[in-house]
C-alpha cells in the first residue's frame, strides 16, 4: 500500500525512504515544510493511515517518488545520464504539474472577465476542499468565482479538486490577492496586442477591477 515506507531500527520509527534521499529543504507548491517521515520518524501510530495518506499526497513526496523511479531506471539501464539532465526533467514535470493546477483557476477568472461578471461576493469563507463549502458556493451563498470553481468540480474537474485537497492553506491560489495578480498579469499581456486596450478598459475587466480589494 505504501511501497515508500521503511522502518528504522536505529530511530525506532517509520520514514519515507524516497523523501529522505530526494526531498530537499522544502518542496512542491509553497515549498511545503519537511517534517515527520522525512526529518524525523513517525513513532506514534494511532492515526498512522491518515498521516501516511496525507504524506503520499504531498507535492514533494510525488516529486521525490518520481526522482527515485528515474534514478533506478537510469541505474538499471546504465544510461549514465547526468544528475543535471535528470533534475531538468523533474523541473519540467513540476512546471507541468503546477500548470495543471493553475489552469482551471485562470480559465475561471477569464470566463468572468469575458462575461462582465464580478468575481467576489460579500461572504467568502471556508476551505473549497470541503464538500459542504462547495455546496454553499453552488447555492449562491458565496461569490461567483468560488461558485464556478465548485461547479467545475461538480462536473468532474479532478485536477482542480486534487489541488484544493492537497495544497497548503496559504497556497490554494484562489485568494483575492491571487485573483488581482492574475487580472493584472492577463491585462499586461492583453495590453501588448491590438485588442488589449479595449479588452482591458471596456469589455472584460472593468466590472472585475471594481471588485478588487485594496
Amino acid at each position: 500500500m505504501f511501497p515508500w515506507l521503511a522502518y528504522s531500527k536505529c530511530k525506532e520509527g517509520a520514514y519515507c525512504k524516497y523523501c529522505i534521499v530526494f526531498a530537499f529543504s522544502g518542496g512542491g507548491v509553497g515549498h511545503q515544510k519537511l517534517g515527520k517521515l522525512v526529518k524525523y520518524p513517525m513513532v506514534k501510530y494511532k492515526d498512522a493511515l491518515k498521516e501516511l495518506q496525507n504524506h503520499q499526497n504531498n507535492d514533494y513526496h510525488r516529486l521525490s517518488t518520481q526522482r527515485a523511479n528515474d534514478f533506478l531506471i537510469n541505474f538499471e539501464n546504465t544510461n549514465n545520464k547526468s544528475v543535471n539532465v535528470l533534475l531538468d526533467k523533474h523541473k519540467q514535470q513540476t512546471i507541468e504539474y503546477n500548470r495543471k493546477r493553475l489552469m482551471p483557476i485562470v480559465k475561471t477568472i477569464l470566463f468572468c472577465a469575458r462575461h462582465n461578471i464580478p468575481l467576489r461576493g460579500h461572504r467568502e469563507m471556508g476551505s473549497m476542499a470541503s464538500g459542504n463549502v462547495r455546496d454553499f458556493c453552488l447555492n449562491g451563498e458565496q461569490g461567483v468565482f468560488r461558485g464556478l470553481l465548485a461547479f467545475r468540480i461538480e462536473c468532474g474537474d479532478t485536477d482542480l479538486l486534487n489541488h484544493l485537497e492537497t495544497a497548503p492553506k496559504n497556497c490554494t491560489m484562489i485568494s483575492p490577492q491571487i485573483q488581482n495578480e492574475v487580472i493584472e498579469a492577463i491585462g499586461s499581456i492583453k495590453g501588448q496586442d491590438q485588442f488589449g486596450p479595449i479588452f482591458l478598459t471596456h469589455n472584460s475587466f472593468g466590472p472585475i477591477l471594481k471588485t478588487r480589494l485594496d
